[in-house]
Order: C-alpha cells, then structure tokens, then sequence
C-alpha cells in the first residue's frame, strides 16, 4: 500500500500517539532510576560539548524537546495550503528517534 497525501488527515493522531510514547517512558524512567542516578549527554560532532544532567533534568528536557517537535508538526499538518505535509513526516521521523533515544539512555542506566 503506496503512501498518500490524504493520510496526513490521520497524522496528528500518530504525532500525539508518539508524544504519548514518550511520557510513558518518562514516567517508567522516574520509577525505575535511582535517584542519584545521572544522564550522560552530547552536543555536536566531535570535539563536542559532553556532560552529565540528573534524572529530574534530563527527563525534563526529553519531553520539552518532544513538545516543541510535535507542536511544530502539528503546526505543519494543520496548513494544507502551503504544502507543508513533508514537514510533518519529518516531525514523525524526528520524535520516533526521541523515544528512542529516550528508551536507550533509560536502559543504559538499568545496566
């Protein structure tokens, strides 16, 4: 089955469905994570910026980043005029690899 335009009607209910996603990792995060436990971050390609952020921090700028990533995609979806639905696949795209990433840095810290 090829891909249409029309089935951008249904995409804000997979964007929310992955925002969803994501605060359900958060929230399985919060509980499985010991307390004094740290995210490790990058910023950039090498020579990059790396730290380390708490769990409340890092938590926190998941779903701020995920938030503004589907605003900015349901803004995209809703426009029909101007075309914009390639940016809403690409706001799909961008917070299936959030969750991800999410998903790997919680496990990483199950170790």
């Amino acid at each position: 089955m090829a891909f249409a335009w029309d089935d951008l009607a249904r995409m804000p209910f997979l964007l929310i469905a992955l925002y969803i996603g994501m605060v359900a990792v958060a929230v399985w995060a919060w509980m499985v994570v010991p307390v004094g436990q740290r995210f490790s971050f990058r910023v950039g390609a090498p020579p990059s910026l790396d730290g380390t952020l708490g769990k409340t921090a890092a938590l926190l700028m998941w779903l701020v980043e995920g938030a503004v990533v589907l605003a900015g995609s349901l803004m995209a979806a809703r426009d029909h005029g101007a075309n914009l639905g390639i940016l809403a696949v690409a706001g799909a795209g961008l917070l299936i690899f959030l969750l991800l990433m999410e998903i790997v840095s919680v496990r990483r810290l199950m170790r």
